[in-house]
């Protein structure tokens, strides 16, 4: 009996520990962060006058401190592992200027708030705007993620502002937002489904003709009023920049486009069904983005989608709006040219 009794808590334990390894094995890794808890923490604020102000998670630099740089060339910090978003000096790193989200430096170092967001300690706000660009609440609750301007000094508001007011911190946390994008507890309070999902390249598109980010879309056309419910049905990048510029996103008055489309089907038919070779200059979403897609340079008309950032960078770049490329001066109609993203898509109108 004894050893009956033994053999039947040995297949317990086997059966639980096969059960622990399956459920908590993650399906993901998201951009958790690894290393020495000194690169970025200090347990003495006052030791070596690391830090200007105290930082509630002893922090021994800001979000622009640890993700800047003072020359050209940097795009990872050499301690922490960090992406570089902010160059002093414009970046050089490689053809596009920046890591996949772009660069702030052109509207901190040369003055033109229209080619990166103003972002708190970064650069100030624009003079000549009171509230983002296509916002139809100009800033009201209403628009919820987009409460205030992002050029704001975060400790004179209640709502989050500079870089927080996009990214939700969460640096030891495998949460499966993407690049740590939603909407704060601050403005959604128990809501946590107004997030950002897709998949992580892990050197942010260094190189990326060996390896991108993922991008998730979804077709659902929509009126700019329903954005903050399409973003927790969704959870699309296209979503979450409704959310400030939500007059700019996809809306068909049943007679066609009122403007570019995003989060929409590229069509599989006429010039569209041409772009079947993922260009990174112009990127596409999926509608079930998947680990194997970093490394999948085949786009599918018919189900892949159009998206926000298939046209710009979110933290700035050399032209105006944040485009990918220079479409006032670069792209010419019935002009080849592989540096104008337009043709991307629009296969028939660079010319041969």
């Amino acid at each position: 009996m004894t050893e009956r009794i033994e053999v039947s808590r040995v297949r317990k334990h086997i059966i639980l520990a096969i059960f622990l390894s399956l459920v908590l094995i993650p399906y993901i890794v998201f951009a958790r962060v690894s290393g020495v808890c000194s690169n970025c923490h200090t347990m003495h604020f006052t030791q070596d006058g690391v830090s200007e102000e105290p930082s509630q998670s002893l922090l021994v630099d800001s979000c622009v401190g640890c993700h800047s740089a003072t020359d050209g060339t940097t795009w990872k910090d050499p301690i922490t592992g960090a992406p570089i978003v902010y160059n002093a000096e414009e970046p050089s790193y490689n053809t596009q200027k920046g890591l996949a989200g772009g660069n702030f430096y052109w509207a901190a170092q040369k003055g033109h708030d229209n080619k990166g967001h103003n972002v708190y300690g970064i650069s100030g706000q624009d003079p000549d705007l009171s509230y983002a660009p296509g916002d139809q609440f100009k800033g009201t609750v209403a628009s919820c993620n987009c409460h205030i301007s992002l050029a704001t000094d975060p400790s004179t508001t209640e709502y989050p502002s500079g870089c927080e007011g996009c990214h939700e911190p969460s640096h030891h946390d495998d949460n499966g937002w993407y690049r740590f994008l939603g909407h704060p507890k601050e403005v959604m309070g128990d809501d946590t489904e107004k997030y950002v999902e897709g998949i992580e390249d892990e050197n942010w598109e260094f190189s990326p003709t060996s390896s991108h980010n993922v991008y998730k879309g979804h077709d659902e056309i929509s009126s700019p009023t329903s954005w903050g419910n399409r973003l927790g049905v969704t959870h699309t990048i296209s979503a979450f920049c409704c959310g400030c510029h939500n007059k700019f996103h996809d809306m068909d008055s049943g007679s066609g486009w009122e403007r570019h489309p995003s989060d929409a089907i590229i069509p599989d038919s006429g010039e569209y069904a041409a772009y079947t070779s993922y260009n990174p200059l112009a990127p596409v979403a999926k509608l079930n983005p998947t680990e194997s897609d970093k490394t999948n340079y085949t786009v599918e008309p018919g189900s892949d989608f159009v998206m926000c950032l298939s046209c710009h960078r979110p933290h700035g770049s050399p032209y105006p709006d944040m485009l990918r490329w220079d479409y006032l001066n670069g792209c010419q109609a019935g002009t080849s040219d592989p540096d104008c993203g337009c043709f991307v898509c629009h296969t028939e109108k660079g010319g041969s």
